[in-house]
């Protein structure tokens, strides 16, 4: 379960897009990775034999709970689609496929807008820091 600050429209467009890879990404390390010491034997034991993990989101601003098709048989969760993150954790695939390569793609100026609106996802890293706008490539107009 993720808590969000928002409200829910922007993060269920996401996720029905299939660009929502937070949640996802939390998953997959709960059902492949390894468990702390301290983590109690019952959870331990619970996730080590359960064949998925379901992922929610829970917006304060109004109270909504999201969740994939694996968090859909719980009680008032709002299902959004059998894999809410193939788009994104295909993008971040083939991203560090080019950085492996060596390739470093530099943003333009038009990037954030048309990543908006392709994955429903506010890109604030590239509002947030002034040294991004510095590396950006100027459109041709």
């Amino acid at each position: 379960v993720d808590y969000k600050t928002s409200k829910s429209k922007k993060r269920k467009e996401s996720m029905e897009k299939g660009f929502d890879s937070q949640a996802s990404l939390y998953c997959k390390m709960l059902e492949s990775g390894t468990v702390s010491d301290r983590t109690p034997e019952n959870i331990k034991e619970y996730l080590q034999n359960s064949p998925k993990t379901g992922a929610l989101y829970y917006t304060l601003r109004d109270q909504v709970i999201l969740g994939n098709e694996q968090a859909a048989f719980l009680e008032d969760v709002e299902k959004t689609g059998t894999d809410i993150s193939i788009n994104g954790l295909n993008k971040i695939r083939q991203q560090m496929k080019q950085l492996r390569e060596g390739v470093v793609t530099l943003n333009t100026e038009t990037d954030g807008d048309a990543f908006a609106k392709e994955t429903s996802i506010t890109p604030y890293a590239l509002e947030d820091s002034p040294l991004i706008s510095l590396f950006m490539k100027k459109e041709d107009k």
